[in-house]
């Protein structure tokens, strides 16, 4: 058991959602938008290996939730409990039991605590959430159209002035950062490209042994010059099937590819107006890290570029000076 306050409540949350293997079960009845969430407890959500259920009061649902509510939605997975005030966060066979909803304002405003059972410590809690799931009504279907048009549910309305008090959680945790290059000279980016697919496959053209599961990806535009988005490695590197290769010319270029999971599809649909030129991103970084490297091997440039290199190995300091670029513009 560990009780937890502050930005260590959002981190071991966040930790625990991103190495989640089978099951997200939510209590809670205020939800805040999908933007957050997103930032909170990751993309697991939509990982249709993961049993997902959310409870909450059906009547405290507004606008600013509905796309995520909506993930609940497609996959029967919804239930309203009326009169829940109970905050639980079941992992896996882990367990958050707290004060905070799973809104922005209760994880960055609001002086929140809360208790993480372990493994067994969790037992009698996740059979309890099993009792009130029998109990609630599944909601199939919800009109976006019969909403109420309000900007916030009552959480994020009362808590709407208050100051921050507590980060906003990494919108990917610690991994190892590549600048992944899309594209080619011969068949540039341009701005009428777009990348907010959910899901997307990264090519390479040779074998790269150096490239894990769970490596985050920054998209960088060939022509564009510019950052294109953020992607989650989603599997081992695969090959595609011989008889593929024969159908497409350019899979005889790029034999392999990495399933993953764009993080940013918001900034993906509109990263042609934000202009956050690579180089430029250098720049600005060394002028207020002038001690600090651009690659994990020491380079203070992305020279490699030139030499067409189709991955290249950030340091996690300029990787992360990118994303909060990126975030501050989403």
């Amino acid at each position: 058991m560990q009780t937890l306050y502050g930005n260590q409540l959002s981190s071991e949350l966040k930790k625990l959602c991103e190495n989640s293997k089978k099951r997200i079960w939510i209590c809670c009845p205020f939800i805040g938008s999908e933007k957050f969430i997103l930032q909170l407890i990751g993309h697991k959500f939509i990982d249709e290996k993961i049993d997902l259920r959310l409870i909450t009061d059906i009547d405290e649902l507004s606008k600013i939730n509905y796309s995520f509510i909506s993930n609940f939605l497609e996959n029967s997975k919804l239930k309203s409990l009326p009169g829940v005030h109970a905050k639980i966060y079941i992992i896996d066979n882990n367990c958050l039991i707290t004060s905070a909803n799973l809104t922005e304002t209760a994880f960055t405003k609001r002086h929140e605590i809360g208790v993480f059972l372990y493994d067994n410590e969790a037992n009698e809690t996740i059979e309890i959430f099993e009792n009130w799931w029998r109990k609630s009504e599944t909601i199939n279907e919800i009109k976006l159209d019969d909403i109420p048009i309000k900007k916030h549910n009552n959480d994020e309305k009362f808590g709407f002035n208050l100051p921050r008090i507590w980060n906003k959680p990494s919108t990917i945790s610690q991994n190892r950062y590549w600048l992944k290059p899309i594209g080619v000279t011969e068949n540039p980016i341009t701005e009428k490209n777009t990348f907010e697919e959910q899901f997307f496959d990264l090519h390479f053209a040779v074998y790269p042994s150096s490239i894990k599961e769970n490596d985050i990806f920054i998209a960088y535009g060939i022509g564009a010059k510019r950052i294109l988005g953020v992607y989650k490695g989603m599997s081992k590197v695969l090959k595609i099937d011989e008889n593929e290769k024969n159908k497409e010319d350019w899979k005889k270029r790029w034999p392999y590819y990495v399933k993953s999971e764009n993080l940013t599809p918001e900034f993906g649909r509109i990263w042609m107006q934000k202009n956050l030129y690579a180089n430029k991103l250098v720049v600005d970084f060394l002028k207020i890290n002038a001690n600090k490297n651009i690659t994990h091997v020491g380079g203070k440039t992305l020279g490699a570029l030139n030499f067409k290199k189709d991955k290249i190995l950030l340091s996690n300091e300029f990787a992360e000076f990118i994303i909060s670029k990126i975030t501050n513009e989403m």
